[in-house]
């Protein structure tokens, strides 16, 4: 009788084991897949602040460019006002020479 006793208790003892084991396992698993989840959310959260660096290098390049394009029109517009100033003051000094020559 006794010995059945034993038998049945450890049998039960196995069973708590194995239970205890096969929970251990599932928290296991269950914490793996909530890392994976947390590395997969870092990842993304990383190609997110990537993407947003790449817009904003993008858009300076865009900023840089637009602001050349306006220093290339102000110099453009520079060197035709001087152009046309100049031209006006040769057309000047001729209109001036002629006037002189009329008058000798």
């Amino acid at each position: 009788e006794r010995r059945e006793e034993r038998e049945v208790e450890l049998a039960i003892r196995e069973r708590e084991r194995k239970m205890e084991r096969e929970r251990r396992e599932e928290m296991a698993d269950v914490e793996q897949a909530r890392r994976a989840e947390m590395e997969e959310e870092i990842e993304d959260a990383r190609a997110t602040v990537v993407r947003g660096r790449e817009r904003e290098e993008a858009s300076a390049r865009e900023i840089a460019a637009l602001k050349c394009q306006v220093d290339t029109a102000k110099e453009c517009e520079r060197v035709r006002a001087g152009d046309v100033l100049e031209t006006c003051e040769r057309s000047g000094q001729t209109m001036a020479m002629e006037e002189e020559e009329m008058v000798v």
